[in-house]
């Protein structure tokens, strides 16, 4: 089976990138005529085809990726401050240490506090907030918005 060189292909990438046949002949040292003899051929318009093909695949792959997660993005935020009340429900209300510790971390969290990891040798530690405490700390989270 006949193939197209290498230096063909990249040939076709600049093409497909928007090249003219004056920046062909200047990038690879060729002819007008003979870059014309070269994007005739058959099987050069066929790579070019293939490859146009698998672009505009790419493309509409892209473009369908981007709007399907604008419209979760906009749905995140239209439900962020209900959101982030039950999240702090949980925080306050849940009867699972390990929940109510996990909800307040992720708060703590998203208002910036990060938690250092834990030394070697060291004891646990358990902040527990109380519901104003917790209510302030929402507040504030608003406020840095």
């Amino acid at each position: 089976m006949v193939e197209l060189q290498s230096r063909h292909k990249d040939m076709i990438r600049r093409e497909i990138a928007g090249a003219t046949v004056d920046e062909l002949t200047t990038e690879f040292g060729l002819s007008k005529a003979a870059i014309s003899t070269i994007r005739h051929s058959a099987l050069y318009k066929g790579e070019l085809d293939k490859l146009s093909k698998e672009l505009d695949e790419k493309i509409v792959e892209t473009v369908a990726e981007r709007i399907a997660s604008t419209k979760v993005i906009e749905i995140f935020n239209e439900s962020a401050d209900e959101l982030a009340k039950a999240l702090v429900d949980i925080a306050l209300n849940s009867d699972s240490d390990k929940t109510r510790q996990t909800a307040i971390s992720d708060i703590m969290n998203r208002l910036g506090y990060k938690l250092q990891p834990k030394d070697e040798g060291a004891s646990d530690i358990n902040i527990m907030i109380n519901e104003e405490a917790m209510k302030a700390l929402v507040s504030a989270s608003k406020e840095r918005k």
